[in-house]
């Protein structure tokens, strides 16, 4: 692991963890929309994606569970990314800030996959250490 202070050395790619991980937020969004397209098409079929959706679509179901989760991830993603950008963006980047994005990340797929998949409890805990990762950058930032 690269020491804290070499981190502006843009061929060490690997000790910009913050700035990965608010990319990574993002990409998490976007398979997520993915997801979700794919399961209302199965479930609806293709003209109801392709229609002006004038009834919304059940929220049972993977497809239910699919759309909570794009809806969970694009609210942590609007939480998380912008702070971690200007962590980076102010060169406020240290070793916790390294770890809370590595973990965030970490448990933001955990989270994914847990909702995804109905696995309730681990799915709470993960997005209760995703919150918590945030508020560590939110800190860390303000500070």
């Amino acid at each position: 692991m690269a020491v804290r202070g070499d981190l502006h050395d843009s061929s060490n790619l690997g000790g910009h963890m913050e700035l990965i991980s608010a990319v990574f937020s993002s990409a998490l969004v976007f398979v997520a929309v993915v997801v979700q397209h794919i399961s209302n098409v199965s479930r609806r079929g293709a003209s109801y994606v392709m229609s002006s959706r004038p009834e919304p679509a059940p929220m049972d179901g993977f497809s239910g569970r699919a759309t909570r989760t794009l809806q969970n991830n694009l609210e942590s993603c609007s939480m998380y990314a912008p702070v971690a950008l200007a962590i980076v963006i102010l060169h406020r980047e240290t070793t916790i800030t390294y770890y809370a994005a590595l973990i965030y990340m970490l448990a933001r797929v955990v989270f994914t996959f847990c909702y995804w998949f109905k696995v309730e409890g681990l799915r709470s805990m993960a997005w209760l250490v995703g919150m918590i990762c945030t508020v560590t950058v939110i800190v860390r930032l303000l500070n």
